[in-house]
């Protein structure tokens, strides 16, 4: 069963390549993530898994998104990289926007910094364990990170559409209060920030499939170096008695295999259903702060044991499954193919690369990446939608077009 759906998950994404032959398609990270999951699966040997009904989940949610994207995006983009025009930074906005950027980036620094001054842990493991406190880590912070991380990527998309000498200054002057607010966050925005710039890199540059490859897995290696660097940090101040080889095997098991093992004993245990909860969690807290006697599910779900590793993440189709179960999920799925098919269309405007819509396209592939281990789209849409809001407010009041002569 296991090796039919692999070879499912791999037909899709052939069958996609030939239809269309641009790896830039969502639909592509969307299937190789799923594909990465069944090959950890093989280190399985589990009766359990090898047997399950619920192994083609993530083929079925692989074929439904594929659907809907291409339902609304049957023809490729194609682009005219047009000369005639450059995308700069407005005169008016733009000293004003990047002062507010170190301003803020120094505000949030300070805030940091009197964290984790006086914690015996380092700067990332102080940070991580300290937001979990909101009189240590106010949300303004989080408000003023994303704000200062909008503004880099809309000048790094400037540079990349428009690469002239002062798309250059301006993405090198966004860059340090960008690498202050890294010192201080948690790992799943640096990887946000890769992620967006690489796709971004080569989404406007047009790269071709053989470079899209490559810097696909240079950015996969880079990604895994700091994953494993980081949870290494996390580790030695629990696991004091493992070696560094010991700790490896077990990052692996927690973060690459017990995610779809949580996902079938979930099902395993027969759970109650959340009716929507879950899926629309950012609403039930809306309404929580209306009326506070409406309860809102947590973002942090209970854990379990396997293979003597703890571990509380369920992949991203359990969070939806989580409130009608299996067929909501695939539904879900199926809406969001149709959602990322939309903004991949309407990246291109006029034959050319629409700047507002390639930045959205570029940050949303993280929850993509992410999908093999938790939900980062419903459980955090107030993020989301916080970062869509700058972007498109900034842009549209900040950012000029000049006509060569």
């Amino acid at each position: 069963m296991l090796l039919v759906c692999f070879t499912g998950v791999l037909f899709v994404l052939l069958f996609e390549f030939l239809l269309y032959r641009n790896l830039k398609s969502p639909v592509f990270l969307y299937g190789i993530i799923w594909l990465l999951v069944y090959v950890s699966l093989f280190f399985e040997k589990d009766d359990f898994i090898a047997n399950n009904t619920l192994l083609p989940a993530f083929l079925i949610a692989t074929i439904l998104f594929a659907f809907g994207f291409r339902l609304v995006n049957f023809h490729e983009n194609s682009f005219i990289y047009r000369d005639d025009c450059v995308l700069l930074w407005s005169p008016v906005f733009k000293k004003l926007i990047f002062a507010t950027v170190y301003i803020f980036a120094v505000v949030a620094f300070a805030k940091c910094y009197s964290v984790i001054s006086v914690s015996q842990f380092s700067a990332w493991q102080a940070t991580r364990q300290g937001m979990a406190e909101e009189a240590l880590f106010p949300s303004w912070v989080g408000i003023l990170f994303n704000f200062v991380r909008i503004v880099f990527f809309i000048s790094f998309a400037l540079y990349l559409k428009s690469p002239c000498v002062r798309n250059r200054i301006d993405v090198l002057v966004s860059i340090p209060p960008l690498l202050l607010t890294c010192l201080f966050t948690t790992r799943g925005d640096w990887f946000l920030i890769i992620i967006t710039s690489v796709y971004m890199t080569f989404y406007l540059k047009d790269f071709s499939n053989k470079k899209i490859l490559i810097s696909g897995l240079i950015s996969f290696a880079v990604i895994m170096m700091l994953f494993v660097y980081s949870s290494l940090d996390k580790y030695k101040y629990v696991y004091v008695e493992m070696t560094e080889f010991e700790k490896i095997k077990m990052l692996f098991s927690s973060y690459f295999l017990n995610p779809a093992l949580n996902f079938f004993y979930w099902f395993a245990d027969n759970p109650e259903y959340a009716g929507g909860a879950y899926t629309f969690r950012f609403f039930y807290a809306i309404a929580s702060s209306l009326f506070s006697d409406i309860p809102v599910v947590g973002t942090i779900l209970e854990f379990r044991c396997i293979n003597g590793v703890l571990s509380n993440v369920y992949t991203s189709l359990n969070w939806c499954a989580r409130d009608f179960g299996l067929w909501w999920a695939f539904f879900v799925q199926f809406m969001l193919g149709i959602f990322y098919g939309l903004i991949y269309k309407s990246s291109t405007k006029n034959g050319s690369p629409h700047l507002t819509s390639t930045i959205m396209l570029a940050m949303l592939m993280m929850p993509i990446v992410n999908q093999f281990f938790d939900d980062t789209f419903f459980s955090a849409m107030s993020l989301w939608l916080q970062k869509i809001l700058f972007l498109i407010l900034i842009v549209k009041t900040s950012v000029v077009v000049e006509r060569k002569i």
